[in-house]
């Protein structure tokens, strides 16, 4: 078994967005922990998406549901060594940090599923972004980058998260670059749940992501779909 070029895409930037990669018993081994919002419409369009996109990966007892309502908010993929170089990749003793060559992987795919994983757009049309693991060095590679396709940003660090923003017609242009990506579903499901990304309405000030992320980082527990082995 091998992860084709979209699968790849996506895992990346599922990754970049906070998805973890855990060490199996068997050396060389990894399994994909995939874990989604449940008071987000947007994550409940997204997780039946992966689920049937990796589905080939995912253990007897996640393939053999009989309606997307049961697919849990929760489930990871069988442990197999494919995983690895992705794990060696994202973390470090098991701490998220981005890749060096992380600037060379942003293709208009990658940046959609990170967008739908680890990202929003607020009230204001501004764009945002979560950053997971990682310093300043090499959010600078990855800012670099997307000045390259002509995308200027701006960088916060809020927690434990560095923020990227995309402002105005930066974030109009982010957005058709991703758009082909983005699935039709997650954005009317965005759409939607605009209204509540914000706690005050303000407009297009350098801080209004700061606020709007907040309720962003919060973690809620689920039921987790994983094999015996």
């Amino acid at each position: 078994m091998k992860l084709d070029q979209e699968q790849r895409e996506i895992l990346i930037g599922l990754l970049l967005g906070g998805t973890q990669i855990e060490s199996h018993a068997q050396k060389g081994v990894h399994i994909v922990q995939f874990k989604f919002q449940e008071d987000s419409n947007a994550h409940s369009v997204l997780r039946m998406h992966i689920h049937e996109r990796f589905f080939e990966w995912l253990p007897s007892a996640c393939r053999s549901l009989n309606d997307e309502s049961q697919i849990p908010y929760q489930f990871s993929t069988i442990p197999h060594s494919h995983f690895a170089f992705f794990a060696d990749q994202f973390f470090l003793k098991g701490q998220p940090v981005l890749p060096k060559l992380v600037h060379r992987w942003l293709s208009p795919r990658v940046l959609a599923y990170w967008f739908m994983f680890g990202g929003m757009r607020l009230q204001s049309g501004d764009i945002v972004l979560k950053v997971s693991g990682g310093n300043i060095e090499g959010v600078d590679r990855i800012v670099n980058s997307l000045h390259t396709q002509s995308l200027s940003c701006k960088v916060k660090r809020k927690g434990r998260f560095f923020w990227i923003g995309f402002q105005g017609s930066s974030a109009d242009s982010f957005w058709k670059i991703i758009e082909p990506y983005v699935l039709d579903s997650f954005a009317s499901s965005t759409t939607q749940e605009r209204g509540s990304t914000g706690s005050d309405g303000s407009q297009d000030s350098d801080t209004d992501y700061e606020d709007d992320t907040q309720s962003y980082d919060s973690e809620s527990e689920d039921n987790v779909c994983s094999e015996v082995v």
